[in-house]
């Protein structure tokens, strides 16, 4: 039973680390085309953000800790490196570290243009 927890435990996070990645590509995409438009469209990109707000927190913190069990366990680190993939584990474990680090960076960048869209506009 383990062995199968901890293969969900291992797809899974996979799937939540490319989550993150899309929530905080799809708000910064909708900050940039919203923010710059002059009608009523910013209600909706006020709605949009705080909707997709809990969804990035929950996403990243539960990929976050799906990540660190990941890396305790360590049974996939043994398992590939047995079998001679150590290199290609590590540049998968580098590639998703660069995902999840570019997805709070990019979060961060549109949560910056919520804030000034809030601050210039007179309907928010």
């Amino acid at each position: 039973m383990r062995e199968v927890l901890m293969m969900l435990n291992n797809y899974f996070n996979d799937m939540f680390i490319s989550m993150v990645f899309f929530a905080a590509l799809f708000v910064y995409v909708a900050v940039k085309y919203l923010s710059s438009r002059k009608d009523d469209a910013g209600g909706l990109l006020l709605h949009l953000y705080e909707r997709m707000r809990t969804l990035f927190i929950a996403t990243f913190v539960i990929a976050t800790a799906g990540a660190l069990l990941r890396i305790a366990e360590g049974s996939e680190l043994r398992e590939m490196a047995a079998k001679g993939f150590k290199d290609t584990l590590e540049v998968k474990y580098g590639l998703l570290l660069v995902i999840l680090v570019l997805s709070l960076w990019i979060w961060i960048c549109a949560r910056r243009g919520i804030g000034r869209y809030r601050r210039d506009s007179k309907t928010a």
